[in-house]
């Protein structure tokens, strides 16, 4: 018998990165993207929780 399939389509994971002392959206970005420029997709998924484009240490961003 051969084994079964799974031919749902794999949801994308869901990264959580939790911001350090030091750091801002461009060093988070380079660290995930490879460049400070996507800042702006990491402000976006979380705009709920970045006041005044400010992250503070401890939060858990979403990393789209």
């Amino acid at each position: 018998a051969r084994p079964a399939v799974n031919t749902q389509p794999q949801a994308p994971q869901t990264r959580i990165h939790v911001v350090k002392d030091g750091e801002d959206l461009p060093i988070i970005s380079q660290k995930y993207y490879g460049t400070p420029s996507k800042w702006i997709d990491i402000f976006k998924a979380n705009k709920d929780k970045i006041p005044r484009g400010r992250v503070e240490a401890g939060q858990n961003l979403v990393i789209p």
